[in-house]
């Protein structure tokens, strides 16, 4: 059994996660295992576990198996346990040295506040890749397409040049004058928010279609979204893409459109996140 595939979704595409039982797997001498077995609990709507990811990743520095874990902390906890698990990653090896995760972590959250933590790493990272993935990440949580957020300005470090500190503080002006603008279409209760709008399940399903349709090239946008959605319904999505990463259209319109022919639709309140179909406390 190829646990793997947890890496890129909360599904396997071979096994039905859901005939194991996590209390076996997450006493299991299995890393992988273990991850499973946290994945699958919070499935059932147990999030006890997530306070113990990150001794899996002090152990075990794999990327797939900490891409796995990040997601599982991203996607099913609370601010408090990306804060924490965060925190962890800072101390047990820098948060220099672990960057990428730490922006990926803070990137799923659908919170605002994520928006000076990422800020923070974008002014002091010396990795290209990590620059770009968190603006990708700053996208995702304040604009509805790509836009200036994703794209950055002149001289921040778009094509293959780091930023100078210049470009950095002016890209880092333009991030929060769009997240305060975001911010001041909220209610005092600030909700999760993903796109630059209050989080809502039904128009994150509703803007992948809408992508599926248009024939856009596939990118970041498309599978964030996808992780968001399969996270939140359990709806499997594992059949989304080929081996080769490529998105099957067909097959991920059926899904989609099969889930909106649910009649259970309106239990999905705007506001609120879920975890296979279990509200994560705010």
């Amino acid at each position: 059994m190829n646990l793997s595939d947890l890496a890129l979704g909360f599904h396997l595409p071979d096994v039905d996660l859901g005939s194991l039982d996590y209390r076996e797997l997450i006493h299991s001498k299995s890393d992988w295992s273990v991850v499973a077995g946290i994945i699958l609990a919070c499935r059932e709507g147990n999030f006890e576990f997530l306070k113990d990811v990150h001794k899996v990743m002090q152990r075990n520095d794999g990327y797939l198996l900490w891409s796995a874990c990040i997601n599982i902390v991203g996607y099913a906890g609370t601010w408090e346990s990306v804060v924490n698990l965060s925190q962890h990653l800072s101390a047990n090896g820098g948060e220099a040295e672990n960057a990428h995760f730490i922006a990926v972590l803070f990137g799923t959250s659908c919170d605002l506040r994520a928006v000076d933590k990422l800020l923070h790493i974008y002014m002091t990272t010396k990795e290209l890749d990590t620059l770009n993935q968190i603006r990708a990440d700053l996208s995702s949580l304040l604009e509805p397409t790509n836009g200036e957020v994703f794209d950055g300005i002149d001289d921040d470090g778009d094509g293959d040049d780091m930023p100078s500190r210049d470009g950095r503080e002016r890209y880092s002006q333009v991030v929060r004058k769009r997240r305060d603008a975001v911010l001041a279409t909220l209610p005092d209760s600030r909700p999760p928010v993903f796109e630059g709008q209050i989080y809502s399940v039904i128009a994150t399903a509703r803007r992948l279609l809408e992508q599926i349709e248009a024939e856009p090239e596939y990118g970041e946008r498309f599978f964030r979204g996808k992780m968001i959605f399969e996270a939140a319904t359990g709806t499997d999505c594992s059949g989304f893409f080929d081996e080769l990463g490529r998105l099957r259209r067909i097959q991920a319109s059926a899904v989609l459109e099969g889930f909106f022919d649910r009649e259970d639709l309106n239990k999905y309140q705007v506001g609120q996140r879920y975890f296979f179909n279990y509200p994560i406390p705010s």
